[in-house]
């Protein structure tokens, strides 16, 4: 089950900014992924017998990308005042 791009900013509030990078460094790279599969034409894995299914993963990851963006940024200013 996925959560909603609010609750999952939610969860990122107390993490440091270097872990926020990283978290969005996942993200990204989840998206790539998805990307270059998407590109081939490739939806032979497994993952697409699951749900949700990785189209629907991969636009939650692109509305969560913006959300630790959002709250990157936050940390960043806060660790640079």
């Amino acid at each position: 089950m996925m959560i909603s791009p609010g609750v999952y900013a939610e969860q990122l509030k107390d993490k440091s900014y270097r872990e926020l990078l990283q978290e969005r460094d996942e993200l990204l790279a989840y998206i790539r992924t998805f990307e270059e599969n998407e590109e081939k034409g490739d939806r032979t894995g497994i993952e697409w017998q699951r749900m949700p299914s990785p189209d629907v993963q991969y636009q939650m990851d692109l509305e969560y990308l913006a959300a630790v963006c959002l709250v990157l940024a936050e940390k960043y200013r806060e660790e640079r005042e």
